[in-house]
C-alpha cells in the first residue's frame, strides 16, 4: 500500500478523471447514445471528487487541526475564484441582490429553484461548503467522536434517500453521503484497525467490483435503487486504487498527465459553465459542437492563469498560516 497519509499520485489521478467526466457530461450530446448517460456520466465525476473532498477533510479533521485554520485554509481555496466568478456572472446577467447572495453564501442548492443559470454548477460548491460547516463543528471534538458520529451520519443519509426516494438532485442531503463515504474511508485507513480494511481493500475483486457497481449506480439514477449504494461504492473504489498503487487501473492514473488536470481542476469547474454560456457555446448544434475545441482551449487557458497567478497567492497564503490546538478544548 502506498502511504495514504502522503499525498498519493493516484488520488490526483482520480481528481483529473473527475473533472474530465464532469467536462464529458456537460459537453458532449451522450444522449445521443444512450438515454440520460450525459446525466450518468455527470454523477460519477461528482461522486468522484465529493469522496476525495470528504477523504482529504476527514484526514484534517482525525489529526485535529485547529478550527480556524481549517476554516481559513478551507476559505482562501475556494472563495476567490467563486467569489469573483459569481460577482462577474451577476453583473452580466444581471442577477438580482438575493440570488447574488444565495451563491456567494452556498445557500443557493437549499431549494430547487435556488440555482441560476451560468451558475447552477455552483450547487456543488454549496453542499462542499456547507460541509466544510460540519467538519468544522467537529474539530470542537475529540477525533473519537468523529470515528462514531461520522458513521453514522453517513448511515442515516443514505437511509433518508431510501425513505425518501432520492435518487439524485443537487440537495445538499441528496448528495453529501458520497462526501460522508470520503470521510469514512479516511477512518478507515488512520485506524488502529487499519490492517483490517487494507486487506480488504487490496484484494483486485474489490477494484474492479466497485467499479463495476459504481458505473451501475451512477446510471439513468431516478428509479435505479442501486443508486443508494453509490457512496459505498466510490468509497470501496478509492480505497482499493490507495492500496493497490501496482494495479493498472492506479499506475494510469498516477501519469504526471493527471496531476496537472487535479493541479487545474477546481479552476476549470468554476470556468466552464459561464465560458458555455457565451459566444464560445452559442449557435446551432453543427456551430456549437464546432465550437467546443474552441471552448475547452479557452477554459483551460483561464484555469491555468487563474490557478498559478491568482489563487496561488491565496493558496500560500493558507499554507503559512499556522494555530496551535493548545487554547482549543476538546470535549
Amino acid at each position: 500500500m502506498s502511504a495514504a497519509g502522503s499525498r498519493s499520485a493516484v488520488l490526483d489521478g482520480v481528481r483529473g478523471l473527475s473533472i474530465v467526466t464532469v467536462l464529458v457530461a456537460h459537453w458532449l450530446p451522450l444522449n445521443a447514445l444512450r438515454p440520460r448517460l450525459n446525466e450518468s456520466v455527470g454523477m460519477l465525476g461528482m461522486a468522484l471528487f465529493f469522496v476525495l473532498s470528504g477523504y482529504f477533510i476527514g484526514k484534517q479533521v482525525l489529526v485535529h487541526v485547529h478550527p480556524l485554520e481549517f476554516v481559513a485554509k478551507r476559505l482562501l481555496r475556494i472563495l476567490p475564484l467563486a467569489w469573483l466568478v459569481a460577482v462577474v456572472v451577476a453583473a452580466i446577467w444581471h442577477f438580482p441582490p438575493s440570488a447574488l447572495a444565495a451563491h456567494l453564501l452556498f445557500y443557493a442548492n437549499l431549494s430547487d429553484a435556488g440555482m441560476r443559470v451560468p451558475l447552477d454548477h455552483y450547487w456543488s460548491l454549496c453542499v462542499e461548503l456547507q460541509f466544510y460547516a460540519l467538519a468544522t463543528a467537529l474539530l470542537l471534538f475529540r477525533p473519537g467522536v468523529s470515528r462514531v458520529l461520522v458513521p453514522a451520519l453517513l448511515v442515516a443519509v443514505t437511509g433518508y434517500r431510501v425513505y425518501m426516494s432520492g435518487y439524485s438532485g443537487s440537495i445538499t442531503w441528496y448528495r453529501i453521503d458520497d462526501i460522508l463515504a470520503g470521510f469514512v474511508l479516511a477512518i478507515l485507513l488512520h485506524s488502529p484497525s487499519r490492517r483490517e480494511a487494507i486487506g480488504f481493500f487490496e484484494r483486485p475483486a474489490v477494484l474492479w467490483g466497485a467499479a463495476a457497481l459504481l458505473c451501475l449506480a451512477c446510471y439513468n439514477v431516478d428509479g435505479n435503487v442501486a443508486s443508494f449504494l453509490r457512496p459505498y461504492a466510490v468509497l470501496c473504489l478509492t480505497g482499493a486504487l490507495l492500496c493497490q498503487p501496482r494495479s493498472a487501473a492506479a499506475a494510469f492514473l498516477s501519469r504526471p498527465f493527471w496531476t496537472y488536470l487535479a493541479t487545474v481542476s477546481f479552476a476549470v469547474y468554476v470556468l466552464h459553465v459561464p465560458l458555455e454560456h457565451t459566444w464560445l457555446g452559442s449557435g446551432d448544434v453543427t456551430e456549437k459542437y464546432l465550437k467546443r475545441p474552441l471552448l475547452l482551449a479557452a477554459v483551460f487557458l483561464l484555469a491555468h492563469l487563474s490557478t498559478f497567478y491568482f489563487e496561488r497567492h491565496f493558496i500560500a497564503m493558507g499554507h503559512r498560516l499556522r494555530m496551535s490546538n493548545d487554547a482549543v478544548r476538546s470535549v
